[in-house]
């Protein structure tokens, strides 16, 4: 009985301040307690509270940390593709780009450090503030871009848009010949 009680102990998860578990997961103790202040309904509750501190399990704050990260990162996309209208393929390329550095949870200092160009490089291609100084990469930094992030070339530069749209175009051209032809026959 004694043994059962040790397993049991020793195989419990040990329980940490949130200070020592926002060290651990290396975000700002700030940061944990502020997003923990937000959403103090899914916090994970204490599991032992002793002379006024509260401990908790490690394993359930990262839990609900990541899952929030992920909740937030998803608001961020939505919120961008709504006040982003993506009217042309320039514009579709800059919120690709966003969109596929956002998923892969990349800042564009990291990305900028994997492809060899500078963050404010990657500003300036996501950006749909301020359109006069929004630029696109070079052919061979896109090429660099879709081996990194493994996402495909011609989806990162709007091709697959501009051959879909050239696609319709074409098909809406053979119908109206097929409608012309077959008015002058019957004629």
């Amino acid at each position: 009985m004694a043994n059962a009680i040790k397993n049991k102990i020793a195989n419990r998860n040990p329980l940490y301040l949130p200070d020592e578990i926002a060290d651990m997961m290396g975000v700002g103790r700030s940061t944990l307690k502020h997003h923990a202040s937000w959403d103090r309904h899914n916090f994970p509750k204490p599991k032992l509270i002793t002379a006024g501190k509260k401990f908790y399990d490690k394993n359930e704050v990262i839990k609900w940390y990541t899952s929030r990260q992920e909740k937030h990162r998803l608001q961020i996309l939505a919120e961008q593709r709504r006040r982003m209208p993506i009217n042309n393929t320039e514009d579709l390329i800059a919120f690709r780009i966003f969109e596929t550095r956002t998923n892969l949870k990349l800042t564009r200092k990291n990305l900028g450090e994997m492809i060899g160009v500078t963050e404010s490089a990657i500003a300036h291609w996501e950006t749909f503030d301020d359109i006069k100084t929004r630029t696109q990469p070079k052919l061979k930094t896109f090429i660099k871009l879709a081996e990194i992030t493994g996402v495909d070339l011609n989806y990162l530069m709007a091709k697959d848009e501009v051959q879909s749209k050239a696609k319709k175009t074409l098909r809406k051209q053979a119908m109206i010949a097929a409608q012309e032809a077959e008015q002058k026959t019957n004629d």
